[in-house]
Parts: C-alpha cells; sequence; structure tokens
C-alpha cells in the first residue's frame, strides 16, 4: 500500500510572475519528466496607469475615429462632442473660474431670457425674442423663484433698481463686466440666448460641449478654439502652462487625449518659433 502510494505521480504547475507559460511535469518518475509539456498560463492585463503611455492625437484624428466608432457601433448620431481641459496654475494652483461664450456654431436647446427693462427698450426686448420682460413688476416674482429662465439682463436704467435681487439671482445676476447689463439689448439676448456657460470643477476640470458629432470638422474646430481662447483669458501669468491636458469624447464614444500644444494659442506660437 505505501509502495503504491510512494509510486504515484504528483502534478506540479510552475506559474511565472510575467505572462508566459507555465511548466506541467510529474516529479516522481523519469519517464513522466520526459513527457513534460507546455501550458499557455492566463493573461494579465491590469497595468499601472503610470507605466502607461497614453497615445495622443491631433484634433482631426481624434474627430474622425469618434465618427467611425460611432457608425461601428451602431450608435445614435446625434451625440453631444465634449472638450475636457486640465487647468493648474502656478506651484500647483488649481484655479476657479466661470464664464459664458458664444460659438460659431452655435446648437442644442435655446436658453430662456429675462429683462429687466422698461419703455421702449422693454418693447425692444421684446422684439428681440426675450421671453420675460418686465419692471419693477418682475422683483416679487423672481424673489419667490415662480419665474424658470437661464439668463437674465437688463437695462442702464434697471441697474440700481435690481440691486437688492443679488442673493435671490446670484451668478444670474445682470453685470456690465459679463455684458448682461446694456443699452444694447436685443444684440445681448440673442448672444445670451445661444450662449454656453463653462467652469471650473474643484480639481481645474473643464467640461464643455462644443458640438454634435455629425458637424463638419471645421466647425469642431471652430468651436473648440473659440472654448480655448475663452478659458485660456482666464490665466493670471505668462509663466507656466495654464492648459495642461485637452481631450474630447462624445455622448457614448471613448476619450481621446490630443495634442493641446496644436490647440492652445500660447503654445502654438512657441512651436512656430
Amino acid at each position: 500500500m505505501a509502495a503504491a502510494m510512494m509510486q504515484r505521480t504528483y502534478c506540479v504547475l510552475r506559474s511565472f510572475r510575467s505572462p508566459g507559460k507555465a511548466l506541467l511535469f510529474r516529479s516522481k518518475t523519469k519517464s513522466a519528466r520526459k513527457k513534460a509539456q507546455t501550458i499557455e498560463s492566463p493573461k494579465d492585463f491590469v497595468y499601472f496607469l503610470h507605466n502607461h503611455v497614453v497615445p495622443l492625437h491631433s484634433f482631426e484624428e481624434a474627430i474622425e475615429k469618434l465618427k467611425v466608432y460611432s457608425i461601428e457601433e451602431n450608435k445614435e448620431p446625434e451625440q453631444t462632442v465634449t472638450m475636457c481641459m486640465k487647468c493648474q496654475g502656478l506651484n500647483k494652483e488649481i484655479p476657479s473660474f466661470r464664464g459664458t461664450l458664444m460659438l460659431p456654431k452655435p446648437f442644442g436647446v435655446t436658453k430662456k431670457v429675462l429683462v429687466f427693462a422698461e419703455g421702449d427698450e422693454a418693447m425692444a426686448a421684446k422684439d428681440a425674442g426675450a421671453e420675460i420682460v418686465g419692471g419693477e413688476e418682475l422683483f416679487s416674482q423672481v424673489e419667490n423663484s415662480e419665474l424658470e429662465f437661464d439668463h437674465c439682463l437688463a437695462s442702464l436704467d434697471m441697474a440700481d433698481k435690481i440691486k437688492h435681487l443679488q442673493k435671490v439671482l446670484r451668478e444670474k445676476m445682470p453685470h456690465t463686466r459679463r455684458g448682461s447689463v446694456t443699452d444694447d439689448l436685443a444684440t445681448a439676448i440673442q448672444t445670451f440666448k445661444h450662449t454656453r456657460v463653462y467652469k471650473t470643477d474643484k480639481y481645474g476640470y473643464v467640461n464643455t460641449a462644443i458640438g454634435m458629432l455629425d458637424f463638419s470638422l471645421e466647425d469642431l474646430h471652430r468651436n473648440a478654439d473659440v472654448v480655448i481662447d475663452a478659458v485660456q483669458n482666464h490665466r493670471k501669468t505668462n509663466k507656466g502652462e495654464f492648459i495642461r491636458k485637452i481631450s474630447v469624447t462624445s455622448t457614448r464614444g471613448p476619450g481621446f487625449r490630443l495634442y493641446h500644444e496644436e490647440l492652445v494659442p500660447s503654445l502654438k506660437l512657441r512651436a512656430k518659433s
């Protein structure tokens, strides 16, 4: 019985750290060792990101791949293209800012505009397409949050009268610096109805849509340039890079990292010199 157990052969699986092959052999008999054979071991596709070089693409390559991915995966064509920018100041300072801009190729839902104006300016605002127009009679409705709107504008003579609404309107409060307090309400209304808001999150990232996937490459590129210029204007110093990374993605597509040197104005000038 004991002898029979001693002659029993055992299978030992010898594995290695790196992906490759493992050796299967019988360790007790010479004939078994001669019959040793190699078998494939499972591949390990787990890796650390800091050891992986992220491929970079030109803007044209990235948009083309997003369109191809949409066709191959049979996704809906009406997808939004979003640009993500990583911003960072000197000494790893994370900037905090927000702003509005108007894209050369507008898209999406038209914004609802409220205008504080009276007399002829109120009539001009209505003719320009403002959804809500009025003077002091709107104050109580605004204070009670009875009105829904995306942007708020005001004529110059109404600027002082609406100061008490600052706590209610908050970021929607009209201001001359933002162009929302003006004597040219007709132009401002058209601008804000098609304007887009951008802002940083707590990590310094700016995510904003730049168009639809079925837009032409030229339209998407022009919209992207306007967004990058607007973000770059928040740079407080000329030292170092402000926009560190740029990537694009679509609603149901993957993300592609871009050569941001080809898009950021200050870096484009440096590359040419």
